[in-house]
């Protein structure tokens, strides 16, 4: 009888890690340092990369619109101009939203963020390993300033796409000391229990 009720509590828990947006939570943190971290100093020399790989290699980063990400030492547009948060470089996206693909799926995401659009403020989606929507959060960003902006999410994250507040086409965003925590190998080892169950279920 226990190890029935042992099995079914394992099993209930491992489906509602795989359950996707109405189990998954995905909430602000304050600063921290990450596991791997991005300052752009000794990445590239100042350009435009298609699919430029960050954070050690654990991440892409690329305009969704433009395909491209810019590494910079000043940025100008019509909200003013960028320099550094710290160091000599940054980097960011021109035109689209800007998505962050990670090789492992992580847990905590983190940077400096701004924008040198003159529309503040935009969203952040959060997306599983499957491509699902695990959340969409507010993002307040004002112009030229650097803020902190960090997340928690319930879910490994295997994408994040950062939508600035202006218009299509004109949504630039700058990004640098960049952040990233990556789930104990159990949680992920719990989530794919969770799949392959859900997956089982519906055959």
């Amino acid at each position: 009888m226990r190890r029935a009720t042992m099995c079914s509590l394992l099993t209930a828990a491992a489906v509602a890690a795989a359950a996707g947006p109405a189990g998954a939570g995905v909430t602000p943190i304050g600063e921290f340092v990450g596991e791997v971290s991005e300052g752009f100093e000794m990445l590239q020399p100042p350009g435009s990369y298609p699919d430029l790989a960050i954070l050690g290699g654990a991440a892409t980063m690329k305009d969704t619109l433009a395909t491209i990400a810019v590494i910079s030492y000043i940025w100008q547009g019509p909200g003013g101009t960028v320099y550094p948060y710290a160091g000599n470089l940054f980097a960011g996206t021109p035109a689209g939203s800007t998505l962050f693909t990670f090789a492992t799926p992580i847990r905590d995401f983190g940077g400096y963020l701004t924008t040198v659009s003159d529309v503040p403020n935009g969203s952040v989606v959060f997306r599983d390993v499957q491509g699902i929507e695990i959340a969409t959060v507010p993002l307040t960003v004002t112009p030229t300033v650097w803020q902190w902006q960090g997340w928690r999410s319930d879910t490994p994250v295997k994408s994040i796409e950062v939508i600035g507040g202006g218009p299509f086409g004109n949504r630039p965003m700058q990004y640098d000391e960049l952040q990233i925590a990556i789930p104990e190998p159990g949680s992920l080892g719990l989530i794919a229990l969770g799949a392959g169950l859900v997956a089982f279920r519906r055959r």
